[in-house]
């Protein structure tokens, strides 16, 4: 089925629709989903996305475009308004001279995110490319915004004029992530911002890192190794260190949340 449209009917059409992607040259897709939002879609699902270009790019409405596969690139060039939502991964230029909206991105993305970025904001769960951000640019009110949650390749930021760009670095890294939950002492619009979407960085490879430090601990001690590259010896403080890493570990898989402290104690 190419089509489905769902939810509120607006004339004759619908308020949601669902494409399926599936073969579809990349001009054909964008024609349908370019007629869908004039015909007054708000909502855009498509389905079995395969590297088709320039997804979003140039728009300029109030709609909501959920991508389920990969995009190709150009994934929201002078992009000025909508909200793009991959789940999955994307790959080079995304956000290229954007204006203003939202790109969220529930996987990895490739080089030269937010080419020459002028406003909106560009969220990448994982791992970015090389070249992000450069020749991002703001003024007043247009403050281009960049997070990636995992590590970005090189020249990040280069010739970079103006707007905010983040690279957290998590990957689950368990000192990184306890830094989003701490409350903080003193925090400006962005760090408020990040601790708000702490929530998001969150995927299930977070919890490996937690338990795979344990492991590797436990396992130090097993072969008489010492507990880091310093040559430390095991200690209370060490081993209360290895417990609290598990424990959050653990709270960390059965309530999404990251407990922040732990209490010790000792019974005869």
């Amino acid at each position: 089925m190419l089509y489905e449209r769902v939810g509120h009917l607006r004339a004759g059409r619908a308020d949601s629709v669902r494409i399926d992607a599936r073969g579809l040259y990349y001009r054909e897709l964008n024609e349908m989903v370019r007629a869908e939002i004039a015909a007054g879609a708000r909502e855009i699902h498509l389905d079995n996305v395969n590297g088709q270009y320039y997804i979003g790019s140039g728009l300029k409405a109030d709609v909501k475009i959920i991508i389920d596969g990969v995009p190709g690139n150009d994934l929201g060039a002078f992009m000025d308004g909508p909200t793009i939502v991959v789940l999955g991964n994307g790959q080079d230029n995304i956000g290229n001279t954007m204006n203003s909206g939202k790109i969220v991105v529930h996987g990895h993305a490739g080089d030269v995110l937010g080419y020459g970025m002028r406003g909106g904001k560009l969220f990448v769960r994982e791992e970015v490319g090389y070249r992000v951000g450069i020749h991002m640019k703001g003024y007043q009110a247009q403050v281009p915004t960049l997070v990636a949650g995992g590590s970005a390749g090189d020249f990040l930021g280069e010739y970079m004029a103006g707007g905010i760009l983040v690279v957290l670095g998590l990957k689950g890294n368990p000192t990184a992530l306890n830094v989003l939950w701490f409350d903080p002492i003193h925090s400006d619009s962005t760090g408020r911002m990040l601790t708000s979407l702490r929530k998001k960085v969150l995927w299930h490879g977070t919890l490996k890192p937690f338990l795979g430090y344990a492991r590797d601990q436990l396992r130090r001690l097993d072969d008489g190794m010492s507990v880091h590259g310093k040559g430390g010896k095991p200690s209370g403080k060490w081993a209360a260190h290895v417990l609290r890493i598990l424990w959050q570990g653990l709270e960390l898989a059965e309530t999404g949340d990251l407990p922040k402290r732990m209490t010790y104690g000792i019974t005869g």
